[in-house]
């Protein structure tokens, strides 16, 4: 176990239950905080002075704390104010939080906003009666810092005054925790992130060492530098991604099926004949390349790419009637109820006349049509199935499914595919 594998509620500041909070981001470990990006980044790093501020914008500024206050607005809602000095003016900062009577709402900021504090905010500039007022979105403390929400350390500028990431969040966790979490988890973890690409490669492409580019995508210091690290961490999963890929075709075509398609012509002969019309050149080389395949003591896992009426359908469909004239089942699946409905009166349509079970099975499939196609399924009664997600669910099992053919791929997610091919004979 490496130490990218600890839990993330050992790092200080987290706990049990902030890490239930992490855990709805799909963040358990501190590899998956390491590696979860911010959405985008705020420029912050140019302070305005404060005479410059005008209304609606949002701003950076810095300057020390002349005094502060609580206004009571209404029973349940209060605002923290504090008068904020420069050389060129002064600018009220604003913080409204909900009353509780069991404890001061306002005890830190009572704290931080001290009088003679310097302090950096970030908000929104809005015109206050005849003064200027910041609704502060992030503010930090110059010189003494305030300690770390996280780490108990001093934080440094994290939150402001430099090219600040912001992070998706949830209930339970707000922006200057989840920072200062992953700084802490980047100052002390950041050495074990694994290194993929060899150093000839880094050199001859220019890219940034693992650690560096983890770093910088963070907290970059520069956007060119921000910029680096995105190619980095980028081309490293392509690279990971393509060396799966290629792990998993080898293990695909290495695999025996253990069993083997005969050209019988019970369907196909009569399917060609009711068409009404002969296949094109490149279909009957598709369909022949198929066919090949499919005769081969290996799986098949083919694309099949072409224009809308281009005939991809009769092509799937001579597929799918040598698995069913061999004694197989096939499975058709179709990313919407829209498409699965008109592959069945499509395919209907083609196949008519021949001794073939064909059943929809969607998510608007009654319940008791359900259950009894799910059961004609598994006793090998239906030869074909045409459907929706709905063909994914565990419950739905096959006597000896062969061929899937999946229509646009693309929108059904690696996963959903593996769990449909798991439930065939082998993946054909």
């Amino acid at each position: 176990m490496t130490p990218l594998e600890n839990p993330v509620k050992f790092l200080k500041g987290v706990g049990p239950k902030k890490a239930g909070f992490f855990s709805k981001l799909g963040i358990n470990t501190i590899y998956d905080l390491l590696v979860y990006f911010p959405k985008e980044h705020d420029d912050r790093r140019v302070q305005k002075k404060i005479a410059e501020l005008q209304d609606n914008e949002k701003a950076s500024i810095s300057g020390v704390v002349k005094l502060s206050d609580v206004v009571r607005l209404n029973p349940r809602l209060s605002v923290f104010k504090a008068a904020i000095s420069d050389s060129t003016g002064m600018v009220y900062a604003s913080f409204v939080r909900r009353t509780n009577y069991k404890y001061d709402v306002f005890s830190r900021l009572r704290k931080d906003f001290a009088y003679g504090s310097k302090v950096i905010l970030h908000g929104k500039i809005e015109k206050f009666y005849n003064s200027k007022q910041i609704n502060v979105e992030e503010y930090e403390l110059v010189g003494a810092a305030a300690p770390d929400a996280a780490s108990g350390s001093q934080a440094g500028t994290i939150h402001t005054n430099r090219i600040t990431p912001i992070y998706p969040l949830t209930e339970g966790l707000n922006s200057k925790f989840m920072r200062s979490t992953v700084k802490l988890a980047l100052d002390k973890y950041s050495q074990y992130f694994p290194e993929i690409q060899p150093p000839e490669i880094r050199e001859k492409n220019s890219l940034l060492p693992a650690k560096q580019a983890l770093e910088q995508i963070h907290f970059p210091d520069s956007y060119p530098s921000l910029n680096n690290a995105r190619r980095k961490l980028a081309l490293d999963e392509f690279l990971l991604l393509e060396l799966a890929m290629q792990l998993s075709r080898k293990q695909y075509i290495e695999k025996n099926k253990g069993y083997s398609y005969e050209i019988r012509r019970n369907y196909l002969t009569p399917f060609k004949r009711n068409l009404g019309f002969e296949f094109t050149g490149a279909q009957k080389k598709t369909i022949n390349e198929i066919f090949s395949d499919m005769q081969s003591a290996h799986p098949m896992n083919r694309l099949l790419i072409g224009d809308v009426g281009s005939g991809k359908t009769v092509v799937a469909l001579s597929a799918i009637l040598l698995a069913i004239e061999n004694g197989y089942q096939a499975a058709f699946m179709a990313p919407t109820e829209i498409l699965a409905e008109q592959h069945f009166f499509t395919i209907r349509q083609f196949i008519s006349g021949l001794d073939i079970k064909v059943e929809l099975l969607t998510g608007s499939t009654p319940k008791k049509t359900k259950k009894t196609t799910c059961q004609k399924l598994e006793d090998g009664e239906i030869n074909l199935v045409i459907g929706t997600h709905s063909l994914l669910e565990q419950k739905i099992k096959f006597k000896n499914l062969s061929l899937i053919v999946i229509d646009e791929q693309h929108k059904f997610g690696d996963t959903q595919r593996q769990k449909l091919k798991e439930k065939n004979l082998a993946d054909t």
